[in-house]
């Protein structure tokens, strides 16, 4: 049986290397009784007719119902952190690095656009309502966020665009085919004028820029990041390095051992793909006099899957 190869099998079938089957938790079979429970409850009918019926609705947006939790990182490290940017109307470009199937970007962009629909633009229209009475005009602001799936996978955008179309957020992303081993294209990358200008309604205003990597790991890119110039820097024109304004967001969750002293004991990922302790903290911590970065967040949780740990890292440039 082809399910239970996929996810029972003790050996690969690629490789023939050992590994943990998954663990399952509900498996659940689409039957005819499961359908007329549903048309008893109606949760799926509701909640999609509710994003459906609102859809040119500039007050109200509804996220789809999912098959998929995202990564502990991305619900209660970076969603937080983005609706600050939405309540402050604060324009920023989002770049996911390996976004693969485009899951995370797709849960930011529906989490943060219901926010800021559901809230902060029924706020304006109370302000709308007033300034009518005074016959003044009053404009609703523009979604402050642009979210960018960047992966090498040619494949990717087939895969990402359908689901964000699908969840009614392919106003707010864009598919983008990169290798981000050739580092000048990745600086070309992150100063983009065409993702920039789809978050910038002022031109003197430079958008924030926020970058996150989800069980993705390239230490050459991090190492650019994290050596990054601000703007405002003299640097050297004739061989520029990676310029990131102030404020830069850049966060990580990735597989790393506990503890300095731990042993990394799992067959996926291979050990010379796990982070050390601290090596994150290294990387954009205190250089001498040299401070880049501030770290936010240095956490250690597990997955769900094999008890394997995480690193859920955040820091902020400062200079």
């Amino acid at each position: 049986c082809s399910i239970h190869n996929l996810f029972f099998a003790s050996k690969s079938s690629a490789t023939q290397q050992s590994r943990k089957p998954w663990l399952v938790r509900q498996v659940i079979l689409e039957t005819e009784h499961l359908w007329n429970e549903e048309r008893l409850r109606n949760n799926i009918k509701s909640s999609t007719d509710k994003s459906c019926e609102n859809r040119s609705s500039a007050l109200s947006f509804h996220p789809l119902p999912r098959l998929w939790k995202p990564d502990p990182l991305v619900s209660s490290g970076l969603l937080p952190l983005l609706k600050q940017y939405c309540h402050q109307r604060t324009p920023c470009t989002v770049f996911d690095l390996g976004s693969g199937a485009g899951r995370d970007v797709c849960y930011l962009a529906e989490e943060t656009k219901a926010f800021y629909h559901n809230s902060i633009l029924q706020q304006q229209a109370i302000l709308q309502q007033q300034a009518k009475k005074q016959n003044n005009k009053h404009q609703y602001d523009q979604f402050p966020l642009h979210f960018v799936g960047v992966d090498n996978h040619k494949g990717s955008a087939r895969r990402c665009e359908p689901l964000w179309r699908n969840h009614m957020i392919d106003d707010i992303t864009t598919s983008h085919l990169l290798n981000l081993n050739k580092l000048d294209l990745v600086n070309d990358c992150f100063t983009n004028t065409l993702f920039n200008d789809q978050t910038a309604t002022n031109e003197k205003i430079q958008p924030a820029v926020f970058i996150y990597a989800i069980r993705f790991l390239n230490r050459k890119l991090l190492s650019y990041i994290a050596n990054s110039a601000s703007r405002n820097d003299d640097i050297d024109h004739e061989r520029p390095p990676l310029c990131l304004p102030i404020g830069t967001i850049m966060a990580i969750s990735h597989f790393c051992k506990p503890t300095k002293t731990s042993e990394w004991n799992f067959d996926h990922p291979k050990v010379s793909n796990v982070l050390d302790r601290d090596e994150l903290n290294t990387l954009f911590g205190n250089k001498s006099d040299d401070k880049k970065w501030t770290i936010l967040k240095d956490d250690i949780c597990h997955d769900g899957d094999h008890g394997r740990t995480l690193v859920q890292f955040i820091a902020r440039k400062i200079a």
